[in-house]
């Protein structure tokens, strides 16, 4: 198992910039549980990421998420005075790897919360270890059969990132915002993953819903290069709008092959398939063909408000390819959420953490975590810990790929009601 070390040099660097002290995870030999090099007492966080293969794309942003927000923690005074450190290990986007990464990190590093990835297929085969040991881990994937949110199966997990049944309301009416078209007929190309699974029947539902032609759903492994088979399937079907659901480099791959068959299909794209070298991977003739779906704090021109100053300033700093901010969106609401959870219970104890998220939904507004960028309040209770009755009305944008600053692209809000299945 490769054992990645903390890119030290980096936050200190940045630190020296904005002159400010930002803590780090120590090396290879580590010290002891809470206890950083100096002797002082810290938090531990863990993430196993794939920072190698197929998924490394999205992974590269959820590590620029993890260290951006723990520098940002820790130039606030840290957790209850703690200051944070972090290890990483790579699953090298390889299920079985990602769970004996994770056995590995619980074993080593012994972290007080875990980022057990954002991707599902990854995140799914991590968790059950952090779980298993009663350790606190938030992750942007709410998929699964039973899904990462629910409590039975995975007691000690929350998720940040809207779950399948809430997506297929924004993802039609983008396509719709788009294209401009009223009628569409409709093709979901889509990653064959457990997120991917997940959102074919609220697609399917949403697209019938409002008033379009279903013309089927076709799979593909994450990374194919050739998805022609799946599109031409889909064309055959009388589809004039495809919407994709997959992860980054898949946008290029997809409308590769929407040249090949020389199609003029209006191609959707979720949340992460966008990456800042987007523009560059769409073939000539094609650009004006590619739109996507990305959270609210991605759009640029005319948009929500952007991520904390302090998050965007890092991120130009030390990570200026950031491709989308929902993946730092998502890895920087679990940490933030953390760190209200123990400073309100002035605890680290899973039982007290569990509890104490799940009070969210009943909570008043004036009291609920201060900085979270994908909802304000994440409706956590004791039957499912994710984002399923949080408001997600505003929470999105649509854009057209441009030049990427910082995981920003210019584009409008989108204002749908996508905050609840069925509605």
């Amino acid at each position: 198992m490769r054992r990645l070390l903390k890119r030290c040099s980096l936050v200190a660097g940045l630190a020296l910039l904005v002159g400010l002290q930002v803590g780090c995870g120590g090396d290879d030999e580590g010290a002891g549980a809470g206890s950083g090099g100096d002797g002082e007492e810290v938090y531990r966080v863990g993430a196993v990421l794939a920072l190698t293969g197929d998924y490394s794309g999205t992974d590269k942003d959820s590590r620029a998420g993890l260290e951006a927000t723990i520098a940002e923690i820790n130039a606030n005074g840290g957790v209850n005075g703690r200051q944070l450190e972090f290890e990483i290990e790579d699953s090298q986007s390889e299920p079985s790897r990602a769970a004996l990464a994770a056995q590995a990190l619980v074993d080593k590093y012994k972290p007080d919360v875990m980022i057990p990835d954002i991707p599902c297929l990854m995140a799914l085969a991590t968790l059950p270890v952090p779980n298993r040991e009663g350790i606190i881990t938030f992750t942007g994937c709410d998929s699964g059969d039973p899904p990462a949110s629910n409590p039975e199966a995975f007691p000690t997990n929350f998720s940040t990132f809207p779950p399948p049944p809430t997506l297929g309301q924004p993802l039609v009416q983008g396509a719709e915002l788009a294209t401009g078209k009223e009628k569409m007929t409709i093709g979901f190309l889509r990653s064959d993953d457990a997120a991917g699974e997940a959102l074919v029947e609220p697609v399917k539902a949403a697209a019938e819903g409002r008033g379009h032609t279903w013309a089927g759903d076709e799979a593909f492994a994450v990374g194919e290069p050739d998805l022609t088979v799946q599109l031409s399937k889909l064309q055959d079907a009388g589809a004039d709008v495809v919407i994709l659901w997959g992860q980054v480099g898949d946008g290029g791959n997809a409308m590769k092959s929407v040249r090949d068959l020389n199609w003029d299909a209006q191609v959707f794209g979720g949340t992460a398939t966008v990456s800042a070298a987007l523009q560059d991977e769409i073939p000539d003739g094609y650009q004006d063909n590619f739109h996507a779906l990305v959270t609210g704090n991605s759009v640029r021109e005319g948009g929500p408000e952007t991520l904390d100053p302090f998050i965007q300033d890092y991120l130009q700093e030390a990570s200026s390819d950031v491709q989308t901010l929902s993946v730092v969106g998502a890895v920087h609401d679990g940490l933030t959420l953390w760190k209200w959870a123990v400073e309100r219970t002035k605890s680290t104890e899973p039982e007290k953490l569990v509890a104490e998220l799940e009070t969210l939904g009943d909570l008043p507004e004036s009291e609920w975590p201060e900085g979270l960028q994908l909802s304000n309040n994440p409706m956590y209770n004791a039957e499912q810990h994710g984002l399923l009755n949080a408001n997600l009305d505003n929470a999105w944008g649509v854009i057209k790929p441009s030049e990427n600053i910082m995981g920003t692209y210019e584009g409008e809000p989108l204002s749908c009601d996508c905050a609840r299945p069925g509605s």
